[in-house]
């Protein structure tokens, strides 16, 4: 028989003589539709979990970034396997046609799954989605005001400009001085949770 397509009955003749019917049913192979993930930063960017559904499992995130994953498929699965890089990374937890596990951001790579159905089919040419690890870059903190040494009179007052800039935010942001032989730090609270500004 060629490459079936859709569901036949099939059966022989031979003169007036003809055999019982017998019946082949085309059944797709398991393959994934659709992919959510739930991606949960590092605490300290101090940033909002999101989710993301789509076709395409593709992941770009900072590094230490936890991903839950929920896959569906187009069928109900007997088991997946994990493959990261196309190497075997172990089974995750399939109910009906949902498959559930997670993954945590720290370098480039790539994962997918190898699916088995309740009739023993197995996947064939199975997605491969992409992970991008972002690195996170240090903070730039710099005091643009006075942009010079600057001499002062006691109890003289210097008004002070100073500019941070982070990729995902500041979580913290001070002013250190030494005078003499006293030393301290001030908070500057107006820059928390901002990625750049005065």
């Amino acid at each position: 028989l060629p490459a079936l397509q859709r569901d036949i009955t099939y059966f022989a003749i031979s003169g007036d003589g003809q055999s019982n019917p017998h019946t082949v049913i085309v059944e797709d192979r398991p393959t994934i539709l659709n992919v959510k993930l739930n991606l949960t930063y590092p605490t300290y960017m101090h940033r909002k979990a999101d989710t993301f559904s789509a076709t395409s499992g593709n992941i770009v995130a900072p590094v230490g970034t936890e991903v839950s994953v929920e896959a569906t498929a187009n069928k109900t699965i007997q088991s997946a396997e994990l493959q990261k890089d196309e190497k075997g990374a172990g089974l995750w937890h399939v109910a009906g046609d949902t498959i559930t596990g997670n993954l945590r951001v720290t370098r480039d790579e790539t994962y997918g799954f190898k699916l088995v159905d309740n009739r023993g089919f197995k996947g064939l040419n199975p997605p491969v989605y992409t992970v991008r690890a972002q690195q996170d870059q240090p903070p730039t903190v710099r005091i643009e005001k006075p942009a010079t040494d600057l001499e002062r009179t006691p109890y003289g007052s210097v008004n002070l400009t100073v500019f941070a800039s982070d990729d995902y935010g500041i979580s913290d942001l001070r002013l250190d001085y030494s005078s003499n032989k006293r030393n301290g730090a001030f908070p500057l609270p107006d820059m928390i949770g901002k990625k750049s500004g005065y």
